[in-house]
């Protein structure tokens, strides 16, 4: 079974608004759902550099 990270990898662009309108219909359908969040992760203690 592939990872994942594996998977992740190979979702570009237009796709991953694909893969999210099917999550989306799944869960309309009472499905159980695991969202993934894309972009960077913003936590406590992370400080922006000004350079």
């Amino acid at each position: 079974m592939p990872q994942i990270r594996d998977v992740a990898k190979r979702i570009y662009g237009e796709a991953v608004f694909e893969a999210l309108a099917k999550a989306q219909k799944l869960e309309r359908d009472g499905k159980n759902i695991f969202h993934f969040e894309f972009g960077e992760q913003e936590t406590a203690g992370t400080e922006k550099s000004d350079t």
